[in-house]
């Protein structure tokens, strides 16, 4: 059996395009004040157009919530476009009371507590890269097949991560969301 052909995709890095971002609903929102989270005084204040959301300020996070994950980072998304599709979504997630997020026919309800927001962030940053490997460029493209290769992908490292971490000796590598892409090869799956 022959390898299928690679395929050459060009995909777009760098900043968020200006007229994109100026776009957003949300663009110029202090994130912290309009999701309600106080902030110890001198802290830097996050605001919506920034790629790296850090939020180490918060006054009330828990104490069992790590210094390292109250630091949102969407530069990991290669593709501008989803970025920006990243920060909407998490923005909507913690502020779900904002007038454009209850607009939309499926607005939560309930907002994400800042100490869920990292997971978040990390999951979206591995879906919305594996849409820019598979050559998507909006969320209308994607089709069942995609979801079931994405699917696949997550079970199998997290199955990966399993084995590892079940092993009597020490993994020889860490399961790091970005060591698994979707291979052009007769094996549907390799570490890269």
């Amino acid at each position: 059996m022959s390898s299928p052909a690679r395929v050459a995709v060009h995909v777009p890095t760098g900043p968020i395009p200006a007229a994109l971002a100026t776009r957003s609903p949300f663009a110029g929102k202090d994130v912290c004040a309009e999701a309600g989270w106080e902030l110890r005084p001198g802290s830097h204040r996050t605001v919506f157009d920034d790629d790296v959301w850090d939020v180490r300020g918060l006054a009330d996070a828990p104490k069992s919530m790590l210094e390292s994950v109250k630091i949102w980072d969407f530069t990991r998304i290669v593709n501008p476009r989803w970025r920006l599709t990243a920060k909407e979504y998490l923005f909507a997630a913690v502020v779900p009371q904002h007038e454009a997020v209850l607009a939309l026919p499926d607005a939560p309800w309930d907002p994400l507590k800042p100490q869920s927001c990292y997971g978040l962030v990390m999951e979206l940053v591995r879906w919305l890269n594996f849409l820019t490997d598979q050559g998507l460029e909006s969320l209308q493209d994607v089709l069942q097949e995609h979801c079931d290769a994405w699917k696949e992908v997550r079970s199998y490292r997290s199955a990966a991560c399993a084995r590892a971490n079940r092993s009597s000796s020490p993994p020889t590598h860490r399961c790091h969301p970005r060591r698994w892409r979707v291979a052009p090869s007769d094996s549907a799956w390799a570490a890269s």
